[in-house]
């Protein structure tokens, strides 16, 4: 596999060839912890990220996004990018953190956010390390002057296979916002 060459002898080739063993064991160990079903699967998280962790009933105690929401998202990514076009700015965020910074006030301004799943998740996994996951989902905002905003949100992650399992790289969310009694149906 290494040919000895001047610029790198004998130990450093074995050495090279231990650590790409290494990185290989590693990577294949690491497409071990993600499953692609159950409640560890991208479906699930994706389902889970928008039922519970985007959900407040009236009454709920403020949060900050990053803790309750942190855990879905790559700490070890470099090329993170999050963005939803319900941010009046349209930010892009690079970090789980940046993201919590958007939208922890907006969120804990309202008196509630409900959803309900209207289709999906359909979900893409490629070589084990990559999976996409897109969904749509409805809400119903109480702002805190109790004017409800309904939106209909199309809502698509990019998950990476890391250590800990599945955790989102990249997402969009794009919502337009509609009549109250569109919904209202969905939410019986």
């Amino acid at each position: 596999m290494f040919h000895h060459t001047r610029g790198i002898g004998r130990a450093a080739g074995t050495a090279l060839a231990a650590a790409i063993a290494v990185a290989a064991l590693t990577t294949a160990a690491r497409a071990q912890t993600c499953p692609q079903d159950g409640d560890q699967s991208p479906a699930a998280l994706h389902t889970y990220w928008i039922m519970v962790g985007w959900e407040k009933n009236l009454g709920d105690p403020p949060l900050v996004v990053e803790d309750r929401l942190g855990h879905l998202y790559s700490d070890t990514s470099d090329s993170m990018r999050l963005y939803d076009d319900f941010d009046t700015e349209n930010r892009v965020a690079t970090s789980a953190r940046a993201y919590s910074d958007i939208w922890t006030g907006p969120f804990n301004s309202m008196k509630a956010a409900l959803h309900q799943v209207l289709d999906g998740p359909d979900v893409i996994v490629a070589d084990k390390q990559l999976a996409a996951s897109a969904l749509e989902f409805a809400a119903l905002l109480t702002t805190a002057d109790n004017q409800i905003v309904a939106i209909r949100t199309r809502s698509s992650t990019v998950w990476q296979c890391e250590e800990v399992g599945w955790q989102i790289v990249r997402e969009h969310n794009s919502s337009h916002v509609v009549q109250e009694q569109e919904l209202l149906p969905f939410f019986q």
